[in-house]
């Protein structure tokens, strides 16, 4: 092989490193996208006991994992859906077992949530009649929700479920 030879074989792996590295680029998981592990990479899914790390494998688990959305790139990001998953549990079975049922075809009756105040940076207590969020926890009343919160811990309502960074 001559140096021209030599050249233009340097140039036509050039040209295909490039053309993988722009396949790879659109392989990655755009912002606002479930994430999902590659083949042979390292991630970590919600079990019963917390979390469990795993290798990806295209397993019957790990597509399952994948479609339910319980697929994490960091240990850390684990724990935490772990702690918010536990505590926003922990806060919804408080308030259902303490407070009165609640009639969403009754437009008279009042049905409390809990919020964060930014401008103030508090959790205060608003109320609702005839609708209802996507994820917002109701009681039938301020004092049960002081309670679930007392029972779960402000820290950890404003932390894993309300996800505030002070």
């Amino acid at each position: 092989m001559n140096k021209t030879e030599i050249k233009n074989e340097i140039n036509e792996l050039k040209k295909r490193i490039a053309e993988l590295e722009t396949r790879l680029e659109e392989k990655k998981v755009k912002k606002g996208k479930i994430w999902k592990p590659e083949e042979s990479e390292e991630y970590y899914y919600l079990n019963g006991c917390g979390y469990t790390r795993d290798i990806y494998t295209e397993s019957e688990i790990d597509l399952i994992e994948v479609a339910n959305g319980n697929c994490y790139s960091t240990k850390e990001k684990a724990e935490f859906e772990a702690n918010r998953e536990k505590y926003t549990r922990l806060f919804r079975q408080y308030v259902e077992q303490h407070s009165e049922p609640l009639d969403w075809k009754d437009d008279e009756q009042e049905k409390y949530s809990v919020y964060y105040n930014y401008s103030i940076k508090k959790l205060e207590f608003g109320y609702y009649y005839s609708y209802r969020d996507v994820s917002t926890i109701f009681a039938s009343s301020i004092e049960v929700l002081k309670e679930a919160i007392d029972y779960v811990g402000e820290d950890n309502i404003k932390k894993y479920i309300l996800e505030i960074k002070e």
